[in-house]
């Protein structure tokens, strides 16, 4: 995860051009005027027809900012959104994106945004502070829970977490057409990645649906499918058309407020194609067949496709560890489900939330043995929530759980488990048995399972894998709470502990093993609450460690993820793309407007 930056009241300009101003009134069917307070990027390039790449798994859920929440989603959301503020994983800063510069008062508690003068979204409209200001009055906007009357948050997946502090929402207000101020309650040191970061909507467009209750289905699939026109881009792209099953297609943005330094608008490319597959081994092969421009390769096919590199002229870029996590978690819930019956089997219930259970399971979890049999060797043994692909955030303190079936068996006695013969049984004579679910189509998830399988029933345990679409998974997850336990994964996030708090905080409805607790269920949980709310108060980056080094270290004790390996990263890319930037762990196109090829118009 980055190193953090560092703020004083000072207006932190950028390069802008002289005040012209624009028409409100232009359209479409014109490429508007350069930007007043263009964003000029220091690279010089050629216009470049299209760049191929494939996405596996499942189709978008939508192409709405507010609503996406799988990667697919993320990934399309980002080609025609912007923020006020963006993240540089090169040089681990905040930079301006729709804002070209801002003031932080000397308390950190006040905000005041620059928005970029001349900006036009795909549809010719101006970007104003009206557009912010709709946008987070989306995001904060209520109403009554069904049963309660209680004023609850309308579109949820957004606003609870990253965007408050302690329950209290940021405050804000149009100063004039190109200023915004916000103030908060307290110190925030995240504000400028999060409240900066988030995605801006064109209020000329979805301010009817949220007046009248349908923004839920606006920017979907099937709007992308049947009306993609309608879905407009303040990005460097956008939609032009989408085939369920079969390929999403973008065009560059004419209206996009970057430029090279020759003044020329940017993207270089005029075209974006990925083709939907559901297998991630089919992916791999398109790339390794010259039939793609950009794959990330998997550590075990490395060798394969590196046989093809000279003949379709492409390379496999090594970007060290990922800083993503993988980890297997149970079902901790206490809840009932509709009918008054318990979510989990009291028996089962009574083992996943027992510490010793769940720090047994990751001593009987070979690590080495995936990362030499999955990830060819090419890996790392993950025991905590912070991966080594995160080096500023990752604390190498943790607890560490070496594989140790003879450990593993030792804890689980000593709770009052016996092996009989070949089975495991609690001392009730409960056999310990459960099941395991994770996604179809993710190869590398199949096969941990299987290894995890296999160790587990070293020490006695049987495990039954299920395979779901990601989808039904989800909803396994997230709203019906039917599961027993789960194998999934995170992507790096954003690069700040906050990004977690969804996730760590025991009200998070992405509290995975026990999700939206109205009070923490533990202690342990109740002061990973306290320490996550602690961490935001100061604006000092090595005193926000310390104390996310504190929520790491009882993560790994506790054990409520159970994590498995964090592979190493390789980015397989054509070699006629140029300007390429990549950065330590992430991802590899995170500045593909500015790529281009050798060839003009290839």
């Amino acid at each position: 995860m980055a190193r953090l930056w560092q703020s004083g009241c000072l207006a932190l300009c950028f390069f802008f051009l002289s005040c012209q101003k624009s028409s409100d009134t232009e359209t479409a069917n014109a490429v508007t005027p350069i930007p007043v307070d263009v964003e000029k990027v220091p690279v010089t390039g050629t216009p470049s027809k299209v760049l191929l790449q494939t996405l596996s798994g499942s189709d978008p859920a939508t192409f709405n900012p507010l609503l996406s929440e799988d990667t697919t989603s993320s990934a399309m959301v980002g080609l025609i959104t912007d923020g006020l503020t963006t993240f540089n994983p090169l040089t681990e800063t905040i930079e301006p994106a729709l804002a070209k510069s801002w003031d932080i008062c000397p308390d950190h508690l006040e905000y005041t945004f620059y928005l970029r003068q001349g900006v036009h979204w795909s549809d010719g409209v101006s970007f104003t502070a009206d557009d912010v200001i709709f946008t987070w009055n989306t995001l904060y906007r209520k109403k009554p829970h069904p049963d309660t009357g209680e004023p609850i948050y309308e579109y949820p997946i957004r606003a609870p977490f990253s965007h408050q502090i302690e329950g209290i929402e940021y405050q804000y207000e149009k100063i004039d057409r190109y200023t915004v101020r916000f103030r908060t309650s307290q110190i925030h040191a995240p504000f400028l990645l999060f409240a900066g970061g988030m995605n801006v909507l064109p209020k000329h467009v979805l301010e009817t649906a949220v007046e009248d209750g349908t923004f839920m289905d606006q920017w979907s699939s099937s709007t992308a499918i049947h009306h993609p026109e309608q879905i407009i881009s303040i990005g460097p792209y956008v939609l032009e058309s989408y085939r369920p099953g079969e390929r999403i297609l973008f065009r560059k943005n004419p209206h996009y407020w970057k430029v090279d330094v020759d003044g020329q608008r940017l993207p270089y490319t005029e075209k974006l194609i990925y083709r939907l597959l559901k297998d991630g081994n089919a992916t791999t092969i398109a790339f390794a067949e010259g039939k793609t421009d950009l794959e990330s390769i998997r550590p075990d096919d490395l060798s394969w496709v590196q046989l093809s590199a000279r003949k379709h002229r492409f390379t496999l870029h090594s970007q060290g560890p990922s800083p993503s996590n993988s980890f297997i978690f149970f079902n901790q819930n206490t809840g009932k489900d509709s009918k008054g019956n318990p979510l989990v089997e009291p028996h089962k219930l009574k083992w996943f939330r027992l510490k010793a259970f769940r720090q047994a399971i990751s001593y009987a979890l070979n690590r080495p043995g995936i990362i030499d049999s999955v990830l060819f060797g090419k890996g790392f043994p993950l025991y905590g929530y912070i991966s080594q692909g995160q080096p500023f955030w990752f604390n190498p303190a943790i607890k560490t759980y070496p594989y140790n079936p003879e450990k593993a068996l030792q804890l689980l006695q000593s709770e009052g488990f016996q092996k009989r013969g070949e089975q495991l049984y609690d001392s009730s004579g409960n056999p310990v048995v459960f099941s395991l679910i994770t996604n179809q189509g993710n190869d590398v998830r199949q096969e941990i399972c299987t290894i995890f399988q296999s160790d587990m029933r070293r020490i006695g345990i049987a495990v039954e894998i299920k395979y779901l679409d990601f989808n039904a998974l989800v909803t396994k997850l997230n709203d019906r709470f039917d599961y027993e336990a789960i194998l999934l994964g995170l992507g790096g996030g954003a690069p700040d502990p906050s990004a977690s708090k969804d996730i760590l905080m025991s009200g998070g409805r992405l509290h995975m093993w026990f999700p939206k607790q109205k009070t923490p269920s533990t202690d342990w949980e109740a002061r990973i609450d306290q320490l996550m709310i602690a961490q935001e108060k100061t604006i000092d980056p090595l005193e926000r460690k310390k104390i996310f080094d504190q929520v790491q270290v009882i993560m790994s004790e506790q054990m409520p993820l159970i994590f498995t390996v964090t592979p190493q990263v390789y980015t397989g890319i054509k070699d006629k793309w140029q300007n390429l930037a990549l950065p330590s762990g992430g991802s590899a196109a995170w500045n593909q407007p500015s790529w281009y090829t050798l060839s003009p118009g290839s």
